[in-house]
């Protein structure tokens, strides 16, 4: 099965597009299930949501790996294109379906998800990521609490709620500097002053 999380390059969707349909001719129907639902999202990142639309009408979904990404790139389009009420049934659906398939990393991602896109439980989504991701077996699934504290952090931020956005911050500058790579650091790093700016640290 194609490891689809290591051939993306989110700052590049369009070569990562190419990259996924060089891939169609040699894939299963399984993966070329999986392929669909990606080249969707390099649309949805670039804002071509009707592109994702079509891209998705590809997707065969006897498969619950295929299912899951459907249902996550087609709450990202309406995500993406102003619409979170109506993604969030859809993440809903990715993460029952991931739990119940086992597809660990796809079940913290639809997480993620609705602790962006579902506003009045954004707090209870991310804590229950957070969890998952600390007991996960995985290191790619642990990989989730960079995120997930990040995220967080910025929510109690924007409520004021200062103190606990550092300590948040600081879990997730720890996870980001014990992974190692040089950008997220540096993200983590600057979420940490603005909290001790607003505590006047």
């Amino acid at each position: 099965m194609l490891d689809i999380e290591t051939l993306w390059d989110f700052g590049d969707p369009e070569g990562t597009e190419a990259i996924f349909r060089s891939l169609l001719a040699e894939a299963s129907e399984v993966e070329k299930a999986i392929l669909w639902t990606q080249i969707a999202r390099t649309f949805s990142l670039r804002k071509r949501f009707d592109e994702a639309r079509a891209a998705l009408e590809n997707v065969g979904r006897e498969d619950p790996e295929a299912r899951t990404r459907f249902e996550l790139e087609t709450g990202r389009i309406y995500n993406s294109s102003g619409q979170p009420d109506e993604a969030v049934p859809h993440f809903r659906s990715a993460m029952e379906i991931a739990k119940t398939a086992g597809l660990d990393y796809l079940y913290l991602d639809s997480l993620h998800m609705l602790a962006i896109a579902d506003e009045p439980n954004v707090i209870e989504w991310a804590e229950r990521g957070i969890e998952a991701a600390k007991t996960a077996s995985e290191e790619k699934c642990r990989r989730w609490l960079g995120p997930f504290y990040n995220n967080l952090g910025w929510t109690y931020f924007d409520r004021g709620q200062y103190d606990k956005a550092l300590e948040l911050f600081e879990l997730g500058l720890e996870e980001r500097e014990r992974q190692g790579v040089p950008r997220p650091i540096e993200i983590a790093k600057e979420a940490v002053a603005e909290a001790k700016k607003a505590l006047g640290r």
